[in-house]
């Protein structure tokens, strides 16, 4: 997951790679890492290093406010919020 982070935003990094990013935060997402599994949700939100798609943002947001994390719940929120 740090080193998914890392590519996400070219910390301690030559670059950001966004692709690779997302390949490892998916794969810790995966394996029920809460903090890959809500970033997830965020890169699939806002289409970084994966077409944007809010049905799997939506799908991974509600694993990770299951497992409790604030942020998933607020973005669970604002996605209820846009469909009325």
């Amino acid at each position: 997951y740090l080193l998914g982070s890392c590519y996400a935003t070219g910390q301690y990094l030559e670059e950001k790679n966004e692709k690779e990013a997302f390949t490892l935060i998916e794969k810790a997402a995966n394996k029920g890492h809460l903090e890959a599994t809500y970033n997830l949700a965020a890169l699939y939100d806002n289409g970084v290093g994966v077409k944007k798609c809010e049905e799997k943002a939506v799908e991974y947001a509600e694993k990770a406010a299951a497992m409790g994390h604030e942020k998933a719940r607020i973005l669970l929120e604002n996605y209820k919020k846009k469909k009325r």
